[in-house]
């Protein structure tokens, strides 16, 4: 018995000593992020030799160009001409026509290798694709690691993905355009000071919110101007 005994109690010393964390650790994918991808749609309009008017048919080819890309007032195009086209000012003049009638505008760019008597029209834009959600590929009731799981901020980023009107704003941003502070700077002044701006009535503003014409302030306050029906 003596003999049984030591290595029973040996084996429970061990199993004691044999610590919670698993030998290989549960890796978890990375974190859900939107895939955002640049995309260029291209479409080569064609000139007669000498002339800088579209046919009918370019005509129709472009705007059937740009009812398959989809192309918003918003979106980045492009037009770009042959090197040394003596009509290029005139063609692209004429494109440019064709696209205001649908609300696009449209900014010239050299690229090479543009055949003669064509104008390249590009259309840049960004596209966002949302990660694959719910993602419960890898459940495990039993993790007591405190480890994100997988489907963490599935719904958020899928969410900011349809969301978002420009996926370039996800990888870069706008330049802000020109702001005048200057009235919200006499705003605060005007505020510290006490001297703020009380409001105008409209029974006491003219036309516009102006201060009344001359002479109009006797028929004001809701009665008739005297010698008035």
């Amino acid at each position: 018995m003596q003999r049984l005994l030591v290595p029973c109690l040996l084996a429970l010393a061990l199993a004691a000593c044999d610590p919670l964390v698993p030998d290989t650790m549960p890796t978890y994918p990375q974190p859900k992020a939107l895939k955002v991808d640049h995309v260029r749609l291209e479409l080569k309009t064609v000139f007669a030799p000498g002339s800088s008017d579209l046919t009918t048919n370019e005509v129709a080819r472009l705007q059937t160009f740009l009812d398959q890309a989809g192309v918003r007032p918003n979106d980045r195009l492009f037009v770009a001409a042959p090197g040394e086209d003596k009509l290029a000012s005139a063609r692209i003049g004429r494109l440019v026509r064709v696209l205001s009638e649908r609300g696009i505008g449209a900014q010239t760019v050299n690229v090479p290798g543009v055949e003669p008597n064509h104008l390249l029209v590009l259309v840049d834009r960004y596209v966002a694709t949302a990660p694959p959600c719910p993602d419960f590929s890898q459940p495990d009731p039993n993790d007591h690691l405190n480890l994100t799981p997988p489907n963490f901020g599935c719904a958020t980023v899928t969410n900011l993905g349809l969301m978002v009107d420009d996926p370039r704003d996800i990888v870069m941003g706008r330049t802000m355009g020109p702001a005048d502070a200057e009235p919200s700077v006499a705003a605060f002044d005007r505020y510290r000071s006490q001297t703020v701006k009380p409001f105008i009535s409209t029974q006491q503003a003219g036309p516009g919110g102006g201060s009344p014409p001359p002479g109009a302030g006797a028929g004001m306050g809701g009665g008739p101007a005297p010698g008035g029906q």
